[in-house]
């Protein structure tokens, strides 16, 4: 792995724009140089950029996209420039100048599978920073009687990472909703334009593209993403042709996340925020984190234990406890609502010694005038593991019929206010298909 000075990251930001003396607008590394032999050995595409990080690779089909594109595509928006009420309601001006100088921020190489999830302490298996400039173009509005008005614009990513793995230029969208406080932009381009020393593991024996990513969301309370590298493979070319011009059903294929890294790594999520638990926020009708936390403690508590059946018909009571509010809290915004995730876990206990689970993943959605807890979920997973793997996930002396592997997959649901929907859970035991559950209230199992 090559080692970057820190003082070379934002230094190479332009030299990747002035590779082969290209300017930042004439560049674009998405597309590999030489096009696919339409007969040729798998991988084999011709010129790649010097560096490549995926020389074989394939071009990616369909180009660059924005993955608001299909939402955005159903509600027969009207589309104008922005006026100067547009601007100010949406603060166009505050998200220009946010993106007007490049910025350096720490990152964390992890496990590719959490996709945007929040990683857990363990998830980072290495630390860089990734420097990031930005291109930002004219923003449009978009008005619709079925959507949330929205502005877009589209958007340049210049990127580089500390350590080396992966630099190059991505073009995408940014978007900001109208019942968001944050904004949110996507963009990617061909793996074969990404260089670096990161090394995707290649399948030499199937026909492949690639792509890099990189999601970020950004607000008063500053900007944080992701990046991720995908490779997709193809059973045969006809099946990679078909996929690339859209002119048939795509065949069977098989999509490799094989990197994935956050900016900043601190426990929450791409989309959230981490902010002191104990001050008020305006994103909470002044109230802090920690007495929404604690007002949603309270009545998770209230609710008491649950009457729970497993798939036997053998019964049993579950308890939940919320952790209390640690010293930071990850807060999120969209469709209308303000998020909060702990950053501690909900404990699942069953009275036959069954369960004693403590799910990592614990969001609490908020609303009305004085952000209420209106909701809370919690989440835990475990994959097929050992009996004893399982037992320290907190499933313990199950009876997993001879087999020698099994996973566990946890989740809660709590609904407080105006809600009509009944507070409850479900935790299944998997191998290939679920075997085994515990599902509660006792009017939810089948």
């Amino acid at each position: 792995m090559r080692t970057m000075r820190p003082t070379t990251v934002l230094a190479t930001l332009t030299s990747i724009l002035l590779l082969a003396g290209c300017s930042p607008q004439a560049m674009s590394i998405g597309t590999p140089a030489g096009e696919p032999d339409p007969v040729g050995e798998p991988g084999d595409i011709g010129e790649a950029l010097p560096g490549s990080v995926c020389p074989s690779c394939r071009p990616q089909a369909g180009g660059q996209t924005s993955d608001f594109s299909g939402v955005m595509s159903q509600c027969e928006w009207v589309e104008s420039a922005p006026d100067s009420a547009v601007a100010a309601r949406f603060e166009l001006d505050a998200i220009a100048q946010q993106l007007s100088a490049s910025v350096e921020l720490p990152l964390s190489w992890g496990d590719a599978r959490l996709d945007g999830e929040r990683p857990p302490a363990s998830a980072a298996s290495s630390e860089t920073t990734v420097a990031l400039a930005f291109e930002l173009g004219p923003f449009r509005h978009f008005a619709s009687s079925r959507c949330t008005e929205a502005v877009r614009a589209d958007v340049t990513v210049t990127f580089a990472t500390e350590d080396g793995e992966v630099s190059g230029v991505m073009h995408g969208e940014l978007a900001r909703f109208a019942d968001s406080r944050t904004w949110r932009m996507f963009a990617q381009t061909d793996l074969a334009g990404v260089a670096g020393t990161l090394d995707p593991a290649l399948d030499m024996t199937r026909i492949h593209e690639g792509i890099a990513s990189v999601v970020i969301t950004g607000s008063e309370l500053g900007m944080r993403g992701a990046i991720r590298v995908r490779v997709s493979y193809y059973p045969d070319l006809n099946a990679y042709e078909r996929r690339n011009d859209q002119t048939d059903t795509p065949s069977a294929r098989d999509d490799v996340d094989v990197a994935y890294a956050w900016f900043p790594e601190d426990g929450c999520s791409d989309h959230e925020f981490s902010v002191p638990s104990d001050e008020p926020s305006g994103w909470l009708a002044q109230r802090s984190p920690a007495q929404v936390i604690d007002e949603a403690r309270a009545l998770v508590a209230a609710e008491g234990a649950f009457d729970a059946q497993w798939s036997d018909g053998s019964q049993t009571s579950v308890s939940i406890e919320l952790a209390a509010p640690g010293e930071r809290t990850c807060i999120g915004s969209g469709e209308g609502i303000v998020t909060l995730s702990l950053q501690g876990d909900a404990r699942i206990r069953s009275a036959d010694g069954h369960v004693d689970v403590a799910a990592p993943t614990v969001r609490i959605r908020t609303g009305g005038s004085t952000a209420s807890a209106q909701s809370i979920i919690s989440f835990a997973r475990l994959e097929p593991g050992t009996p004893s793997e399982l037992a320290a996930f907190g499933m313990r002396d199950l009876d997993l019929g001879g087999r020698a592997t099994a996973g566990a997959m946890v989740e809660t649901w709590h609904y407080f206010g105006d809600s009509d929907e009944p507070s409850g859970g479900r935790i299944d035991i998997f191998d290939e298909v679920t075997f085994d559950h515990l599902t509660w209230p006792l009017a939810a199992a089948p």
